[in-house]
């Protein structure tokens, strides 16, 4: 059986939790909660699907981050999507290029500039 991780966006405080548990009620999901902190509801959180690959770096790559592709001569920036039923950066298949790439953050934290927040001065 494959397990998923998932990571959610807290849109109150602006920050990502990994997610440790989802709250159902009549077999729908109604919110989750996260490592140490109570329950919220879908609409307190949006959810972003583990890819189960990591980075050259060695971290978990999930649908919306923001990767690097190539060296400082040639590099390409993309956003990770599941599509079509896999994980895909520009249309390239993610576990083709997983070893290669390094995640940059996620479009969460984009700021209304286009700049990664935490890249910012």
């Amino acid at each position: 059986m494959e397990k998923y991780r998932f990571k959610g966006w807290d849109k109150k405080t602006k920050r990502f939790y990994y997610i440790t548990n989802f709250i159902c009620n009549d077999g729908e999901i109604d919110g989750v909660s996260f490592v140490g902190e109570k329950f919220q509801s879908l609409d307190e959180v949006e959810l972003f699907l583990g890819s189960g690959l990591k980075d050259m770096r060695g971290n978990e790559i999930f649908e919306g981050d923001i990767i690097s592709l190539g060296n400082r001569n040639r590099e390409e920036v993309m956003i990770v999507k599941f599509e079509n039923g896999e994980f895909a950066a520009a249309k390239i298949p993610l576990k083709e290029i997983h070893h290669e790439v390094k995640v940059l953050g996620n479009i969460r934290e984009i700021d209304n500039e286009g700049e990664l927040k935490w890249l910012t001065p």
